[in-house]
């Protein structure tokens, strides 16, 4: 699951680093980015959720 619904370390309750989080689901985008030449600015800084909302 994305979320602790009874606490967590991180904001928003989710239960990894954002980062984690959405390669957990999305491993064929992972590839994809790391073999770039160059990667959006928000997906190297972790913050994939600026552009989508789960």
């Amino acid at each position: 699951t994305c979320h602790s619904p009874h606490g967590s370390n991180l904001g928003g309750m989710i239960t990894q680093s954002q980062t984690d989080l959405c390669y957990s689901c999305h491993s064929d985008v992972r590839g994809q980015i790391e073999a770039g030449k160059s990667t959006h600015a928000p997906v190297t800084g972790g913050e994939c959720t600026k552009c989508h909302n789960p």
